[in-house]
Formats: C-alpha cells, sequence, structure tokens
C-alpha cells in the first residue's frame, strides 16, 4: 500500500498560520518521521517548543497523533507517578492537518547514564503498573485509549 500525503503546500501553510498565531519561530527542522513534520521553535522569551504536524494521511496515523494529543495533554496538567512529561501548549484537531504544540526539553541518552539499571528499577518499575492504570483511564471523546 502506497502512502499518502498532505501537500507541501498544505503543511506550510498549516506551519506559518501556527507560528503567526504563537508567535513563535523555527530554529531547526527535526524528526525522524516522514510522516509529520517536526521542528523545534522558540518563542520571544526564549523558550523552546516543538511544533509538530500530521503529514501522512491514514486514519492508523491520524488516530495514533489524536492519542497522543490527549495523552500529552492530560498528563501534562497532572503530575502522574512522577512522570515526566512535556508541557502541552497547544494544538489543533478539528480538521486535517492536525498539529501540537509542547514545550522543548533536553533528554539524555540511556547510554550514558552509568547505573541506569539500578536507576530505572528502584524509581519507575514500582510504578509501572500506576502509570499503566492512569494510561488506561484516560478518555479521548468519551472512548478509553485501549
Amino acid at each position: 500500500m502506497t502512502k499518502r500525503f498532505f501537500s507541501d503546500k498544505q503543511i506550510f501553510k498549516t506551519k506559518d498560520k501556527v507560528l503567526e498565531n504563537k508567535k513563535i519561530q523555527i530554529l531547526s527542522k527535526m524528526g525522524l518521521s516522514g510522516d509529520f513534520y517536526t521542528a523545534l521553535c522558540k518563542d520571544n522569551k526564549n523558550i523552546n517548543y516543538v511544533l509538530k504536524i500530521r503529514r501522512e494521511k491514514s486514519r492508523k496515523t491520524q488516530q495514533g497523533f489524536l492519542t497522543e494529543i490527549h495523552v500529552l495533554k492530560k498528563f501534562s496538567k497532572q503530575n502522574i507517578v512522577d512522570l515526566q512529561v512535556p508541557k502541552y501548549l497547544d494544538s489543533y484537531t478539528i480538521l486535517s492537518p492536525e498539529w501540537l504544540i509542547y514545550k522543548f526539553s533536553e533528554g539524555h541518552s540511556v547510554g550514558w547514564w552509568s547505573g541506569f539499571e539500578e536507576w530505572f528499577i528502584n524509581k519507575y518499575i514500582k510504578k509501572l503498573p500506576k502509570l499503566v492504570s492512569a494510561i488506561s483511564e484516560t478518555k479521548i471523546n468519551s472512548n478509553k485509549i485501549k
């Protein structure tokens, strides 16, 4: 099956509209997937954000992105099991292509952490059941995430 995409014109029109409305500017393009346009942005206070716009047209990609948006929106407002979640800023999900903006946060490569296994087991493994429960209780349009 051949993938279908929104045109570059549609993506750039969406990008330009978001940048203008949110008063942010692009620092660099990011992303590993061709299914999304992803860019690192900053506002006039030098706070960095990530802009993500869906490019790929399949229902599966759309549903996955809508789930990502709703989970991020919920978890960034709540402190669930001490989970580190980027701060949700805004999104648009009414018409395609949908987009999401969240605060950029520096991450660490697991391979660079010494003693990672011990840290992970002690800090997070014990909280995993509570985390899975919190995710499964998240509702999208009155439907629970499966």
